[in-house]
């Protein structure tokens, strides 16, 4: 069980970091302690189903980005190419909508 919670609390903190938060921020945020924080980081404290949900809500991710080791950025590229691969999108498609994203800026 610790096992879980510790990869459950390193993906807090990387998921955290990754949004340019310190724990003093995220802490304020969620009116806690740091030290609660800190204790949910390394899994010393059990988070609630409810907490995750908030916690999720606040850092603007989905809730089973917690239990993931893909970082946000990794599972918001898996999307976007998975959508590609759905939609029979190549990569010379892709490459045509890039340069005119480029022309749009």
């Amino acid at each position: 069980m610790w096992c879980v919670m510790y990869n459950i609390g390193e993906r807090i903190k990387q998921i955290r970091l990754d949004k340019g938060l310190t724990k003093e921020q995220l802490a304020a945020t969620l009116e806690l302690t740091n030290g609660y924080v800190s204790q949910l980081e390394s899994g010393e404290a059990i988070p609630s189903v409810f907490f995750l949900y908030n916690l999720a809500d606040i850092l603007e991710v989905q809730i089973h980005e917690f239990f993931t080791s893909e970082s946000p950025k990794e599972t918001k590229w898996r999307e976007v190419t998975d959508y590609f691969e759905n939609h029979d999108i190549g990569p010379e498609e892709v490459i045509n909508l890039f340069k005119v994203l480029r022309k749009l800026k």
